[in-house]
């Protein structure tokens, strides 16, 4: 009886580690790109407008501001998913198979 409930405690808390370990990644995603925002505005060296004041030509460089800004948030995040299952790997033991 004892094993039974101890596999479903180790379940459980596995479970628990993969939830604890998605939102920390969830997090860290954030906070990347609120840094990335935040130099993004930055080098733009100005004070945020409203898009409805923006002429044409504005409207056409932030376009391609925002598109180079997904591009690295999307290098950002495959670095994150690459590190993150790195990171699962090397908790997990690994077992043996006895042939």
């Amino acid at each position: 009886m004892g094993s039974v409930v101890d596999s479903q405690q180790e379940a459980r808390l596995e479970k628990l580690n993969g939830q604890l370990s998605d939102a920390l990644r969830k997090l860290h995603y954030e906070r990347k790109r609120g840094e990335l925002l935040d130099k993004a505005m930055k080098l733009k060296g100005s004070e945020p407008r409203l898009i409805g004041v923006l002429n044409l030509d504005e409207l056409q460089k932030l376009k391609g501001e925002l598109e180079e800004l997904r591009g690295k948030l999307r290098g950002s995040v495959t670095e994150m998913e690459a590190s993150s299952s790195l990171l699962l790997l090397s908790k997990k033991p690994v077992r043996e198979k006895h042939l």
